[in-house]
């Protein structure tokens, strides 16, 4: 097919065949491009399997002075008994256990 030059001139056989090349071409390339687009989704679509590293058990370090029961480790939010000892002028020291 590499002597086929000029299309308007070459037989009906001689194009046949090279529609049937390329059609076989065009076969081989999507089946390529779907395996790999496959693979891709297949690797997307995986749960997650990244776990969370385990930490120690945190201890509190401050108490409220109105119900001991009520601890707080200094880590993450302040509960609202700590707010509101703040706000009534105690400081962390005087919650410190």
């Amino acid at each position: 097919m590499r002597d086929l030059k000029n299309l308007e001139t070459a037989s009906i056989e001689q194009l046949w065949r090279l529609q049937e090349m390329i059609a076989a071409a065009l076969a081989t390339r999507i089946n390529d491009e779907r395996k790999l687009l496959e693979r891709r989704l297949a690797i997307l679509s995986r749960p997650a399997t990244r776990t969370r590293r385990a930490y120690p058990p945190v201890l509190p370090k401050f108490v409220n002075p109105t119900n001991p029961r009520d601890r707080w480790s200094g880590r993450g939010r302040r509960p609202h008994w700590v707010t509101k000892q703040l706000d009534a002028g105690r400081s962390l020291k005087d919650m410190r256990i």
